[in-house]
This record gives structure tokens, C-alpha cells and sequence, in this order.
């Protein structure tokens, strides 16, 4: 069975995704801004309950940084509340959702979200997780 840790692990890489591609279909800024670029596929690695030097500029660590050194750094992401998921769910939707500890499932369908917007401006997005039970899972099931 799939623990809560699991799930919040999947949840973070498919929002991160999103978050990084929605930049692709927000409405520019003033005409002296300077223009996002386009990308094919954006990724985003995200680590829950390990810290930084454990990680950035490590030699146990060759391919993340690898991907750091090529990519952007948050080094200033902070959560919004304690536990994990709260937060999760706020950074694919932008709001808690009323969710305020770890128990799933969450009926959080229904709102607005970097899924309904990308999928709303003809872009997909996928999410690749850690300890999931089965290719394709979908919880709950």
C-alpha cells in the first residue's frame, strides 16, 4: 500500500511540472520586460525532508548536479503549513483547499488549478513519482 509520503513525493514532481510550464501561458508583462522563454519540457526535482547540502555539490549526488547546474535553483522555496500535503495541494492550486494534514484521499476536484490551465491553453503535463504501486495509479482508486 502506498504510504502518505509516497504520494506526496508523486504530487510534488507533477506539480512542479505544471508550475514551471505555466510560465509558457501567462499573459506577458509590459513591453520592456524581458520575454520568458519557450521550452519543450520543463522538469522539476523536488526533494522532501532533505536538505540542500545534502545534495548541491555533493559527490553522491553526480546527476541532480548535473541538472543544477544547467536549470534554476528555489533556494528560497518555503511551505506555507505543516504537514506535507497542505502544501502539495497549494502548489498545484495556489491554496491549501481547506486540506490541513497528511489523510487522503482529498476531494480537491473542481478547482482551479495548473492542470485545468495548462490543459485549458492546449498544453499536457505529466507527473513522474516515487513509490507509486502500478504504472498509470491513479489514487484513489
Amino acid at each position: 500500500m502506498l504510504g502518505i509520503r509516497g504520494v506526496a513525493r508523486g504530487m510534488s514532481v507533477l506539480v512542479g511540472a505544471a508550475a514551471l510550464t505555466i510560465a509558457e501561458v501567462v499573459v506577458p508583462g509590459p513591453a520592456s520586460a524581458v520575454a520568458v522563454p519557450g521550452f519543450d519540457h520543463i522538469v522539476v526535482v523536488m526533494f522532501e525532508n532533505i536538505g540542500y547540502d545534502t545534495i548541491i555539490g555533493t559527490a553522491s549526488a553526480p546527476y541532480f548536479n548535473q541538472l543544477a547546474d544547467t536549470g534554476a535553483l528555489f533556494t528560497d522555496s518555503h511551505a506555507l503549513t505543516h504537514p506535507s500535503q497542505p502544501n502539495y495541494i497549494a502548489l498545484f492550486s495556489g491554496a491549501t483547499q481547506g486540506v490541513v494534514d497528511d489523510s487522503c484521499p482529498y476531494d480537491v476536484t473542481g478547482v482551479d488549478n495548473l492542470g485545468t490551465r495548462l490543459a485549458a491553453a492546449g498544453h499536457s503535463f505529466a507527473g513522474y513519482a516515487e513509490s507509486m504501486p502500478t504504472p498509470g495509479c491513479r489514487l484513489p482508486a
